[in-house]
Protein backbone atom coordinates (compact mmCIF):
# COMPACT_ATOMS: atom_id res chain seq x y z
CA UNK A 1 0.00 0.00 0.00
CA UNK A 2 1.41 3.55 -0.69
CA UNK A 3 1.64 5.67 2.31
CA UNK A 4 -0.55 8.50 3.46
CA UNK A 5 3.04 11.49 2.55
CA UNK A 6 3.18 9.23 -1.02
CA UNK A 7 -0.46 9.36 -1.36
CA UNK A 8 -0.94 13.31 -0.37
CA UNK A 9 2.22 14.30 -3.23
CA UNK A 10 0.28 12.14 -6.23
CA UNK A 11 -2.93 13.49 -4.96
CA UNK A 12 -1.69 17.04 -5.66
CA UNK A 13 0.77 15.99 -8.66
CA UNK A 14 -2.73 14.47 -10.44
CA UNK A 15 -4.87 17.32 -9.09
CA UNK A 16 -2.39 19.79 -11.17
CA UNK A 17 -1.77 17.79 -14.22
CA UNK A 18 -5.09 16.77 -15.57
CA UNK A 19 -6.33 20.26 -16.36
CA UNK A 20 -9.29 18.38 -18.04
CA UNK A 21 -10.80 16.86 -14.96
CA UNK A 22 -10.27 20.14 -12.97
CA UNK A 23 -11.97 22.14 -15.69
CA UNK A 24 -14.90 19.92 -15.41
CA UNK A 25 -15.32 19.74 -11.80
CA UNK A 26 -14.59 23.82 -11.95
CA UNK A 27 -17.91 23.71 -14.08
CA UNK A 28 -20.22 21.49 -12.30
CA UNK A 29 -19.14 23.55 -8.93
CA UNK A 30 -19.65 27.15 -10.37
CA UNK A 31 -23.36 25.65 -11.55
CA UNK A 32 -24.09 24.91 -8.45
CA UNK A 33 -22.94 27.91 -6.89
CA UNK A 34 -25.05 30.22 -9.81
CA UNK A 35 -28.13 27.49 -8.89
CA UNK A 36 -27.72 28.73 -4.64
CA UNK A 37 -28.06 32.00 -5.53
CA UNK A 38 -30.90 31.35 -7.76
CA UNK A 39 -32.49 29.39 -4.90
CA UNK A 40 -31.90 32.50 -2.57
CA UNK A 41 -33.29 34.92 -4.99
CA UNK A 42 -36.71 32.69 -5.27
CA UNK A 43 -37.02 32.01 -1.51
CA UNK A 44 -36.83 36.04 -1.49
CA UNK A 45 -39.23 36.64 -3.98
CA UNK A 46 -41.83 34.27 -2.67
CA UNK A 47 -41.33 36.16 1.12
CA UNK A 48 -42.00 39.59 -0.81
CA UNK A 49 -44.90 38.13 -2.18
CA UNK A 50 -43.93 37.14 -6.00
CA UNK A 51 -46.51 34.33 -6.54
CA UNK A 52 -44.47 33.48 -9.89
CA UNK A 53 -41.82 34.19 -9.51
CA UNK A 54 -40.62 32.79 -6.20
CA UNK A 55 -41.94 28.76 -7.13
CA UNK A 56 -40.38 29.08 -10.26
CA UNK A 57 -37.00 30.31 -9.55
CA UNK A 58 -36.97 27.95 -6.51
CA UNK A 59 -38.09 24.93 -8.73
CA UNK A 60 -35.07 25.93 -11.21
CA UNK A 61 -32.37 26.43 -8.37
CA UNK A 62 -33.40 22.84 -6.57
CA UNK A 63 -32.92 21.10 -10.43
CA UNK A 64 -29.47 23.42 -10.96
CA UNK A 65 -28.38 22.13 -7.69
CA UNK A 66 -29.40 18.43 -8.35
CA UNK A 67 -28.27 18.57 -11.99
CA UNK A 68 -24.98 20.13 -10.77
CA UNK A 69 -24.67 17.42 -8.37
CA UNK A 70 -25.08 14.45 -10.70
CA UNK A 71 -22.41 16.06 -13.03
CA UNK A 72 -19.77 16.51 -10.08
CA UNK A 73 -20.39 12.52 -9.24
CA UNK A 74 -19.67 11.87 -12.98
CA UNK A 75 -16.48 13.99 -13.19
CA UNK A 76 -15.26 12.56 -9.51
CA UNK A 77 -16.12 9.34 -10.96
CA UNK A 78 -14.23 9.69 -13.83
CA UNK A 79 -11.15 11.13 -12.14
CA UNK A 80 -11.25 7.97 -9.59
CA UNK A 81 -11.22 5.86 -12.77
CA UNK A 82 -8.24 7.37 -14.68
CA UNK A 83 -6.39 7.53 -11.71
CA UNK A 84 -6.84 3.65 -10.40
CA UNK A 85 -5.97 2.91 -13.95
CA UNK A 86 -2.39 5.18 -14.14
CA UNK A 87 -1.52 3.69 -10.75
CA UNK A 88 -1.83 0.69 -11.97
CA UNK A 89 0.46 1.32 -14.89
CA UNK A 90 -2.40 0.69 -17.13
CA UNK A 91 -3.38 2.86 -20.21
CA UNK A 92 -6.16 5.53 -19.81
CA UNK A 93 -8.77 6.85 -21.97
CA UNK A 94 -9.95 10.47 -22.32
CA UNK A 95 -11.95 12.49 -19.76
CA UNK A 96 -14.67 11.97 -20.91
CA UNK A 97 -14.23 7.71 -21.92
CA UNK A 98 -13.95 7.75 -18.20
CA UNK A 99 -16.34 9.82 -17.37
CA UNK A 100 -18.70 7.85 -19.45
CA UNK A 101 -17.45 4.33 -18.36
CA UNK A 102 -17.55 5.16 -14.82
CA UNK A 103 -20.64 6.92 -14.90
CA UNK A 104 -23.17 3.76 -13.20
CA UNK A 105 -21.52 3.31 -10.58
CA UNK A 106 -20.86 6.99 -9.65
CA UNK A 107 -24.51 7.70 -10.18
CA UNK A 108 -25.27 4.75 -7.58
CA UNK A 109 -23.54 6.42 -5.25
CA UNK A 110 -25.13 9.77 -5.59
CA UNK A 111 -28.19 8.01 -5.54
CA UNK A 112 -27.31 6.08 -1.83
CA UNK A 113 -25.49 9.65 -0.34
CA UNK A 114 -28.13 11.62 -1.48
CA UNK A 115 -31.16 10.20 0.88
CA UNK A 116 -28.19 10.30 3.86
CA UNK A 117 -27.03 13.80 3.11
CA UNK A 118 -31.11 15.23 3.09
CA UNK A 119 -31.33 13.65 6.35
CA UNK A 120 -28.10 14.84 7.89
CA UNK A 121 -29.21 18.35 6.72
CA UNK A 122 -32.24 17.91 8.25
CA UNK A 123 -30.98 16.43 11.59
CA UNK A 124 -28.53 19.36 11.94
CA UNK A 125 -31.19 22.25 11.16
CA UNK A 126 -34.14 20.75 13.59
CA UNK A 127 -31.34 19.93 16.37
CA UNK A 128 -30.29 23.83 15.77
CA UNK A 129 -33.72 24.91 16.24
CA UNK A 130 -34.67 22.94 19.13
CA UNK A 131 -31.52 24.40 20.84
CA UNK A 132 -32.11 27.93 20.26
CA UNK A 133 -35.86 27.07 21.35
CA UNK A 134 -34.41 25.63 24.66
CA UNK A 135 -32.14 28.49 25.51
CA UNK A 136 -35.01 30.90 24.45
CA UNK A 137 -37.21 29.06 27.05
CA UNK A 138 -34.37 29.01 30.03
CA UNK A 139 -33.53 32.56 29.26
CA UNK A 140 -36.95 33.49 29.68
CA UNK A 141 -38.19 31.05 32.16
CA UNK A 142 -35.25 31.24 34.24
CA UNK A 143 -35.22 27.70 34.48
CA UNK A 144 -34.11 24.67 32.38
CA UNK A 145 -30.42 26.10 32.12
CA UNK A 146 -29.02 22.93 32.93
CA UNK A 147 -30.89 20.61 30.26
CA UNK A 148 -30.31 23.48 27.73
CA UNK A 149 -26.44 23.78 28.49
CA UNK A 150 -26.43 19.56 28.22
CA UNK A 151 -28.41 19.47 25.04
CA UNK A 152 -25.83 22.03 23.42
CA UNK A 153 -22.76 19.93 24.37
CA UNK A 154 -24.45 16.58 23.66
CA UNK A 155 -25.36 17.86 20.04
CA UNK A 156 -21.77 19.45 19.54
CA UNK A 157 -19.94 16.74 20.89
CA UNK A 158 -22.01 14.26 18.38
CA UNK A 159 -21.95 16.86 15.39
CA UNK A 160 -17.78 16.56 14.98
CA UNK A 161 -17.23 13.19 15.14
CA UNK A 162 -20.01 12.37 12.92
CA UNK A 163 -19.56 15.09 9.88
CA UNK A 164 -15.75 13.97 9.91
CA UNK A 165 -16.44 10.29 9.82
CA UNK A 166 -19.02 11.27 6.62
CA UNK A 167 -16.80 13.10 5.19
CA UNK A 168 -14.26 10.30 4.98
CA UNK A 169 -16.74 7.54 4.68
CA UNK A 170 -18.52 9.31 1.45
CA UNK A 171 -15.20 9.85 -0.68
CA UNK A 172 -13.64 6.64 0.40
CA UNK A 173 -17.23 5.06 -0.92
CA UNK A 174 -16.76 6.34 -3.82
CA UNK A 175 -13.18 5.82 -4.41
CA UNK A 176 -14.43 1.84 -3.85
CA UNK A 177 -17.17 2.12 -5.72
CA UNK A 178 -15.54 3.06 -8.97
CA UNK A 179 -12.17 1.91 -8.56
CA UNK A 180 -13.16 -1.86 -8.01
CA UNK A 181 -16.21 -1.70 -9.19
CA UNK A 182 -18.73 -2.46 -6.16
CA UNK A 183 -22.84 -1.45 -5.44
CA UNK A 184 -23.19 1.38 -3.31
CA UNK A 185 -23.98 -0.71 -0.22
CA UNK A 186 -21.01 -3.28 -0.98
CA UNK A 187 -18.60 0.28 -1.59
CA UNK A 188 -20.05 1.51 1.99
CA UNK A 189 -18.71 -1.51 3.63
CA UNK A 190 -15.79 -1.94 2.17
CA UNK A 191 -15.09 1.76 2.70
CA UNK A 192 -15.40 1.55 6.65
CA UNK A 193 -13.42 -1.45 6.37
CA UNK A 194 -10.49 0.37 4.87
CA UNK A 195 -10.78 3.59 6.91
CA UNK A 196 -10.96 1.04 10.25
CA UNK A 197 -7.61 -0.48 9.30
CA UNK A 198 -5.73 3.00 8.00
CA UNK A 199 -7.24 5.65 10.11
CA UNK A 200 -4.47 7.93 10.14
CA UNK A 201 -3.92 7.91 6.59
CA UNK A 202 -7.15 8.52 5.16
CA UNK A 203 -7.52 11.49 8.02
CA UNK A 204 -4.32 12.96 7.27
CA UNK A 205 -5.48 12.95 3.15
CA UNK A 206 -8.39 14.63 3.96
CA UNK A 207 -6.62 17.14 6.52
CA UNK A 208 -4.18 17.86 3.55
CA UNK A 209 -6.61 18.85 0.98
CA UNK A 210 -9.22 20.45 3.43
CA UNK A 211 -6.67 22.42 4.72
CA UNK A 212 -5.72 24.11 1.12
CA UNK A 213 -9.14 24.65 0.64
CA UNK A 214 -9.64 26.32 3.59
CA UNK A 215 -6.52 28.55 3.70
CA UNK A 216 -7.86 29.57 0.05
CA UNK A 217 -11.24 30.63 1.00
CA UNK A 218 -9.41 32.65 3.78
CA UNK A 219 -7.23 34.37 1.04
CA UNK A 220 -10.29 34.76 -1.52
CA UNK A 221 -12.66 36.62 1.69
CA UNK A 222 -9.34 38.71 2.74
CA UNK A 223 -9.04 39.94 -0.86
CA UNK A 224 -12.89 40.49 -1.76
CA UNK A 225 -13.57 41.85 1.69
CA UNK A 226 -11.27 44.51 0.32
CA UNK A 227 -12.62 44.88 -3.30
CA UNK A 228 -16.15 44.52 -2.28
CA UNK A 229 -18.09 48.18 -2.35
CA UNK A 230 -19.47 49.61 0.63
CA UNK A 231 -22.98 50.55 -0.81
CA UNK A 232 -25.82 47.88 0.78
CA UNK A 233 -27.77 47.81 -2.23
CA UNK A 234 -29.16 43.81 -3.57
CA UNK A 235 -27.41 43.77 -6.62
CA UNK A 236 -23.79 44.74 -6.03
CA UNK A 237 -24.30 42.54 -2.97
CA UNK A 238 -25.31 39.66 -5.23
CA UNK A 239 -22.73 40.31 -7.48
CA UNK A 240 -19.63 39.99 -5.16
CA UNK A 241 -21.00 36.90 -3.64
CA UNK A 242 -21.32 35.15 -6.89
CA UNK A 243 -18.00 36.48 -7.90
CA UNK A 244 -16.47 35.02 -4.73
CA UNK A 245 -18.35 31.67 -4.86
CA UNK A 246 -17.18 31.16 -8.48
CA UNK A 247 -13.73 31.56 -7.03
CA UNK A 248 -14.49 29.41 -3.40
CA UNK A 249 -15.64 27.00 -6.04
CA UNK A 250 -12.29 27.11 -8.25
CA UNK A 251 -9.96 25.87 -5.30
CA UNK A 252 -13.12 23.51 -3.82
CA UNK A 253 -13.01 21.64 -6.69
CA UNK A 254 -9.36 21.47 -6.78
CA UNK A 255 -8.55 20.24 -3.47
CA UNK A 256 -11.61 17.91 -3.46
CA UNK A 257 -9.90 16.22 -6.54
CA UNK A 258 -6.64 16.24 -4.37
CA UNK A 259 -8.45 14.12 -1.42
CA UNK A 260 -10.36 12.07 -4.50
CA UNK A 261 -6.91 11.21 -5.95
CA UNK A 262 -5.08 10.62 -2.43
CA UNK A 263 -7.57 8.31 -1.33
CA UNK A 264 -7.54 6.39 -4.52
CA UNK A 265 -3.60 6.16 -4.64
CA UNK A 266 -3.56 4.97 -0.70
CA UNK A 267 -5.47 1.60 -1.83
CA UNK A 268 -2.86 1.65 -4.56
CA UNK A 269 0.05 -0.61 -5.05
CA UNK A 270 3.23 1.25 -5.62
CA UNK A 271 4.36 0.60 -9.38
CA UNK A 272 7.34 -1.61 -9.50
CA UNK A 273 10.21 -0.19 -11.50
CA UNK A 274 11.32 -1.70 -13.99
CA UNK A 275 13.82 -4.56 -14.36
CA UNK A 276 17.40 -4.02 -15.40
CA UNK A 277 17.92 -5.02 -19.08
CA UNK A 278 20.08 -8.25 -19.05
CA UNK A 279 23.77 -7.77 -19.16
CA UNK A 280 25.46 -7.70 -22.79
CA UNK A 281 26.98 -10.91 -23.81
CA UNK A 282 30.81 -10.42 -24.37
CA UNK A 283 32.22 -10.13 -27.42
CA UNK A 284 33.94 -13.39 -28.87
CA UNK A 285 37.29 -12.83 -29.97
CA UNK A 286 38.64 -13.61 -33.57
CA UNK A 287 41.25 -15.17 -34.02
CA UNK A 288 44.48 -13.31 -35.83
CA UNK A 289 45.35 -15.14 -39.70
Amino acid sequence: MIAAPAAIRLGYTQAASRWATGLFAFLASTAEVVAGVVTLLGGLALLLGQERAGPSALLAGVLGLLSARIMLALVHGGAIRQSARWLRGETTGTTLEEIFLAAPHALGWLLWTLPLELLGALWKWVGLAALAWAWAHALFARSGGVSASASLAMFLTLAFPLALFWALLRRAALVAAVRDGLSPFAAATTAVSRIAARPLAYFGVLVAGLAGALAADIVLSMFGNVLTPDSQALEPTLAAQLAGGVLAAFTGALFELVILFGFTALESEPVPAPAPPPPAAPAQLQPVA
